[in-house]
């Protein structure tokens, strides 16, 4: 049965013209301004908060000020951080990031800057 579905499938993309392409990889710039330590939630998802069971993780943990580079090839993210004094539980608000929005020469990158004082806006 599942032979028939796959072979329907593939038949119905030659078909309809259709045709899925290769996932891209899209970098995630993030920048930390500001003084000390945050923590930060990045997931590929699109549920919020970003540490949900429906998120997949790329990277929770501490980070300080600079730029850093992470990777994924899903259609979308969520990154919140904390800030402010209390930086272990002042949480901002979620930010869900669209991935496939391409850049002018066709390439996908997206770029977000976190403060170690204020949430996201």
């Amino acid at each position: 049965m599942q032979r028939l579905l796959a072979v329907l499938a593939s038949v119905g993309a030659v078909w309809f013209g259709h045709s899925v392409p290769p996932r891209q990889i899209v970098p995630i710039n993030l920048a930390v301004v500001g003084q000390g330590a945050i923590r930060v939630r990045l997931a590929a998802g699109v549920t919020t908060p970003c540490s949900s069971s429906n998120d997949k993780p790329i990277f929770d943990g501490s980070l300080t000020p600079g730029q850093y580079v992470f990777r994924t090839a899903a259609p979308s993210g969520c990154v919140e951080h904390t800030f402010g004094q209390f930086r272990d539980n002042q949480w901002s608000s979620p930010l869900i990031l669209a991935t496939l929005v391409e850049t002018r020469n066709g390439s996908r990158l997206l770029n977000v800057t976190l403060s170690t004082e204020a949430p996201l806006n």
